[in-house]
């Protein structure tokens, strides 16, 4: 048992110095009070009561919000479907293309003419490009 300023303390260490005989105790700060009181008082001033035109003006502000996300959203699912579809058509053109055998096409008169081996390189090349392009 030791005392300290006066009074029996059941303590099996040593005090600290602070709390030895003789030495002032420092005082410990507990803050500005006045900052506390400006915190009560913006909070009680966020949570007073807003007017008609207030509350309306916020819900048209979050309607315009979340008109904004989903278009947002919407914009995003449609060029994510157009990018799998580009690259779909550029994957299955170049599987024909690699098949081989012999491939026609159609001219603007409406007539159907053969592809020749260059030909069928040069829209192998092509299509391994749209790929690259569309499927990244």
């Amino acid at each position: 048992m030791r005392r300290c300023r006066g009074q029996d303390h059941l303590y099996a260490g040593p005090l600290p110095r602070e709390y030895e005989i003789g030495h002032d105790v420092p005082q410990r700060s507990l803050g500005s009070r006045g900052s506390l009181a400006d915190k009560a008082a913006a909070a009680a001033k966020s949570t007073a009561p807003k007017t008609a035109a207030e509350q309306e003006q916020a819900f048209r502000q979050r309607q315009q919000e979340q008109a904004k996300a989903s278009k947002q959203a919407e914009q995003k699912s449609a060029e994510a479907q157009a990018k799998e579809l580009n690259c779909r058509n550029a994957r299955e053109r170049l599987a024909q293309y690699d098949i081989g055998g012999r491939l026609s096409r159609i001219t603007a008169q409406g007539e159907r003419y053969y592809m020749d081996d260059a030909q069928i390189e040069q829209e192998k090349s092509r299509a391994r490009a749209d790929m690259a392009q569309a499927c990244n």
